[in-house]
């Protein structure tokens, strides 16, 4: 029963937090942080240990960052490539300092 249940509730969470501090006025002081939540859905069940394709999944994915202080161009969230708006290349669209992806 414990697999079984295990099964229908995997969910991955990642959470990263970036602090630059800086020294004088030339280098900047920001907080730039990130979540990202991914849940995989089993649609159908199969009995352990049965010689059968893998079970249909769905998975469900989201992401959010956010950036607080003088961040440079350069360490904002890229807009565009394979994991953003796919048919552009990486950082084709820009660069913003929020973002928020659900698919």
């Amino acid at each position: 029963m414990i697999k079984n249940v295990l099964l229908y509730l995997i969910i991955r969470l990642s959470w990263q937090v970036d602090q630059g501090l800086g020294v004088g006025s030339q280098f900047p002081i920001f907080n730039r942080h990130q979540i990202t939540a991914t849940r995989f859905i089993q649609l159908k069940k199969v009995a352990v240990g049965e010689k059968e394709a893998p079970p249909p999944v769905l998975v469900l994915h989201g992401r959010y960052g956010g950036c607080i202080g003088d961040l440079a161009a350069y360490d904002a969230f890229t807009l565009g490539g394979p994991y953003s708006v796919r048919g552009y290349n990486m950082g084709e669209l820009g660069a913003c300092r929020n973002i928020l992806e659900v698919y």
